[in-house]
C-alpha cells in the first residue's frame, strides 16, 4: 500500500463528543453518526478477542489429532501441530508466534465448515454468561438518545444489541452482508449491521476469503458508501482493522466522500501500530484522527461524560425499560379477561416499585449525586455540591471516607479549568485528609499504610510507601503529588512543589520499577516536572540538576518503542531543563544537548500528528538554537526568546 499521511495523535474524548453533538440539527432527528465497533469492546464482558480464540483453537485442534496431551499450553500444541504440518509456521516480527494469522489459518484449514465456527463461537460466547459490559452499556445509550443513528460491528457476540434493547432500542437489523439492502444511508430509525454475521447466523463470514469477499459484494460497497455519503462523523472502537474486506470498503467510501470526521480510538499506546488500512482511512480527512492507549470502557466513560450523559440509564433508571412496556400495551385492547387483569396487575405492579424507586432517589446520598454530577461533566455543580456536603460535616477528619474521595475527585475536575486556585486547594486538603487515613473505606479493618503528610515533607523520604501497597493507595499519593504540582505552579511559594517532590520520591522504589516500570516512569517524569518548577525559582543549578537525572531515568523505561507519545513528551521536558540550566552556565553543551532532546521530540510530534504541541516543541528547539548561535557569535544576537 502506497505511504499515507499520518493521522493526528492528540485527540481525546471530548473531541469526539463536540462533533456527535453538532451531527444531530434537531432533537428529533438522529444524529449523523456512525459507530464502528470491533472485538476490543467485547474483552471485558469475558469475550475473547482474536488471539485468545486463536490459542483457543490450537489448543483444541492439537487435542482432536492426537498431537499432545489435553492439558498442553496453546504454544505447545502450536509447535506439535507446525511439526507434523497441520499448521504453517507463523512466526511474528519478534520471533515469536502471530496468533492473527494463526487465527486465520484456524479457520481456513480447520474450522472451515459452517457447523464448527458457529459451535466455537456459541461456545465462546455462552461461557462469558450473558455479561455486557460499561461500553456497550453506553453505546446503547447513545443510541436510545438518537445521538448515534447507526452501529456496525464485526463481532458475533450480539452485545451491541443487548446494549440496545437494554437501553430500550429495537434497530433495524442487517444480519450478514446478504441482507444489507435493508439498510438505508439517512436512517429514521436505529441500524444495526452485523458485517461478519452472528453467532445465529447459518453462514460466519470469519474465513480470511470470506472476509475479503465482501469487498466484491456490489450490495456491501453500496450499502457503506450510502452510510458515509449521509453521516458526518464516523468513530471506530475496539477495532485492529488488520482484515481485508471491510477496510477496503471504509477506504474506497472515505475516498469518495472525503474530510468527514473520522475518529479512531486504539488500545494501543504506539500510533505506529496503527494497522495500514487504518492509516489510509483516517488519511482521506483532515478532520478527527487516532486516540491511543484507550479501553473500550474508559473511552465510552469519558465520551458520555463530555456528552453531558453520564451513566446509562440502564443502570440509573432501571424501570425505564418496564415504563415502556406498560405504555406500549396502554394502546393494547384485548376482549380476554384474564389477559386484561395481568396487564392490569403488571402496570399496578410497575407504579408501586416506581413510586418506590422515586423515594429511594429522593434519600440518594450526597455522595451518589456528587459523582452523578460528576460523571456527567457538571464539574462546577459536583464541586459545589462536595463543598456544601462537607460544610454540614464541619470537621475533615470526621468526614466519611467516600465523601472526601467524591469531593477531592469533583474539586480536581473543576480545578484544572477553573482559573481560580480555590478548587486546586481544596482537592489537596481532601487529598491529605486521604493520606492521613491511609485511602481505606470505612468497612477496610486493617491498618492505614503510612503515607507521608503534607505537613512534614522533610520526613516524606523516610515514609516510604511499600511497593506492594494496594493500587488505590498508590492512585491517591500520585493524585496528591499532581495537585500539588498544580497548585504550586500557580503560587509564588515553594512549599507545595517541595511537597510533590518528597512526594514523587517516595514512589520510586526498585520494586516498584520492576513491577510497573512505566508507571515507575510517570511517576519519575512528575518528579522532574515538580524539581524543574522548584529549579526555576532558585539561583543554583541543584533542582535543575535533579529534574535532568529524574527525566532521564524516566525515559529508561519509557521508551519510544514502548510508549513513544510518552517518550515524546518526555524529551520535551529534558530539553526545558537542559535550556534553564544553561542559563545558568557558560557554554553551549546544556543548549546542545537540549536541540537534541527537542529533535528527538520532533520525531513523534509532527505538526501534521500534533499540531499544537509540535508548534511548541519547534519554538523551543528553536531558541535554543539561537541561544547556541548567540554564544558562538555574539554579534547575532540571541533573537527572540
Amino acid at each position: 500500500m502506497a505511504d499515507v499521511i499520518a493521522p493526528r495523535i492528540d485527540r481525546s474524548a471530548r473531541d469526539v463528543a463536540e462533533k456527535i453533538l453538532f451531527a444531530r440539527e434537531d432533537d428529533r432527528e438522529l444524529g449523523k453518526v456512525i459507530f464502528l465497533i470491533g472485538a476490543g469492546c467485547s474483552i471485558s464482558a469475558g469475550v475473547p478477542g482474536a488471539v485468545e480464540i486463536g490459542r483457543r483453537m490450537t489448543r483444541e485442534v492439537a487435542r482432536r489429532l492426537g498431537r499432545g496431551s489435553p492439558g498442553d499450553d496453546a504454544e505447545t500444541a502450536y509447535r506439535a501441530l507446525v511439526r507434523d504440518e497441520f499448521l504453517s509456521p507463523a512466526e511474528g516480527p519478534a520471533g515469536g508466534i502471530d496468533w492473527y494469522r494463526v487465527y486465520d489459518e484456524m479457520f481456513r484449514r480447520h474450522y472451515a465448515a459452517p457447523d464448527d465456527s458457529r459451535a466455537l463461537f456459541g461456545a465462546v460466547v455462552e461461557e462469558a454468561k450473558g455479561a455486557i459490559n460499561w461500553a456497550h452499556l453506553c453505546l446503547g445509550e447513545l443510541v436510545a438518545r438518537r445521538l448515534v443513528s447507526t452501529v456496525l460491528t464485526t463481532n458475533f457476540d450480539q452485545l451491541v444489541l443487548s446494549g440496545m434493547v437494554r437501553a430500550g432500542i429495537l434497530p433495524v437489523i442487517c444480519d450478514g452482508v446478504e441482507s444489507l439492502n435493508r439498510i438505508a444511508g439517512a436512517p429514521r430509525h436505529p441500524q444495526l449491521v452485523e458485517l461478519h454475521g452472528s453467532r445465529h447466523t447459518y453462514l460466519l463470514r470469519n474465513r480470511p476469503e470470506d472476509v475479503r469477499d465482501v469487498w466484491h459484494n456490489p450490495q456491501a460497497s453500496a450499502a457503506v458508501q450510502k452510510l458515509l455519503q449521509h453521516a458526518t462523523t464516523f468513530v471506530v472502537v475496539g477495532y485492529g482493522g488488520r482484515e481485508d474486506g471491510v477496510m477496503d470498503l471504509l477506504v474506497q467510501a472515505a475516498a469518495v466522500y472525503r474530510d468527514k470526521n473520522l475518529f479512531w480510538v486504539q488500545h494501543s499506546p504506539d500510533p505506529r501500530t496503527l494497522s495500514p488500512k487504518a492509516q489510509a482511512f483516517l488519511a482521506t480527512s483532515r478532520n478527527g484522527g487516532l486516540l491511543v492507549g484507550q479501553d473500550a470502557d474508559g473511552f465510552f466513560l469519558d465520551l458520555c461524560r463530555a456528552l453531558g450523559v453520564g451513566v446509562p440509564s440502564a443502570l440509573s433508571d432501571p424501570l425505564k425499560a418496564v415504563g415502556r412496556l406498560i405504555a406500549d400495551l396502554d394502546a393494547y385492547r384485548s376482549p380476554n379477561a384474564d389477559i386484561r387483569a395481568e396487564i392490569d396487575r403488571a402496570r399496578a405492579r410497575h407504579a408501586f416499585l416506581h413510586e418506590r424507586l422515586e423515594d429511594a432517589a429522593a434519600d440518594t446520598t450526597e455522595v451518589e449525586q456528587i459523582r452523578e454530577l460528576r460523571l456527567a461533566g457538571h464539574d462546577a455543580e459536583a464541586y459545589a455540591r462536595a463543598e456544601r456536603a462537607l460544610a454540614t460535616v464541619g470537621d475533615l477528619t470526621e468526614a466519611p471516607i467516600e465523601l472526601l474521595k467524591e469531593a477531592a475527585g469533583a474539586a480536581l475536575a473543576f480545578g484544572r479549568s477553573s482559573p481560580d486556585a480555590a478548587p486546586l486547594r481544596q482537592a489537596v486538603a481532601y487529598l491529605r485528609q486521604l493520606a492521613r487515613r491511609g485511602g481505606s473505606s470505612g468497612t477496610d479493618e486493617r491498618p492505614p499504610v503510612a503515607i507521608p503528610l503534607a505537613e512534614a515533607p522533610h520526613q516524606a523520604a523516610a515514609a516510604a510507601i511499600e511497593a506492594d501497597a494496594a493500587p488505590e493507595r498508590a492512585a491517591l499519593q500520585r493524585q496528591l503529588g499532581l495537585a500539588l504540582t498544580s497548585l504550586g505552579e500557580r503560587e509564588s511559594k515553594t512549599a507545595r512543589l517541595e511537597e510533590a517532590v518528597a512526594i514523587f520520591r517516595t514512589t520510586l522504589t526498585e520494586r516498584m520499577r520492576g513491577q510497573a516500570p512505566l508507571d515507575w516512569a510517570s511517576n519519575q517524569n512528575s518528579l522532574g516536572i515538580a524539581l524543574a518548577r522548584l529549579g526555576e525559582r532558585e539561583s543554583g543549578t541543584a533542582r535543575l540538576e535533579e529534574a535532568v537525572a529524574a527525566y532521564r531515568a524516566a525515559l529508561e523505561e519509557r521508551t519510544r518503542e514502548r510508549a513513544p507519545l510518552d517518550w515524546a513528551e518526555t524529551q520535551n521536558n529534558l530539553g526545558n531543563a537542559l535550556k534553564s540550566l544553561s542559563e545558568r552556565e557558560s557554554g553551549t553543551v546544556r543548549l546542545e544537548e537540549a536541540v537534541a532532546a527537542f529533535r528527538a521530540a520532533q520525531e513523534e510530534l509532527t505538526a501534521d500528528r500534533a499540531p499544537a504541541y509540535a508548534e511548541m516543541v519547534r519554538r523551543n528547539s528553536d531558541h535554543a538554537s539561537r541561544l547556541i548561535q548567540a554564544r558562538t557569535d555574539p554579534a547575532a544576537g540571541e533573537g527572540e526568546p
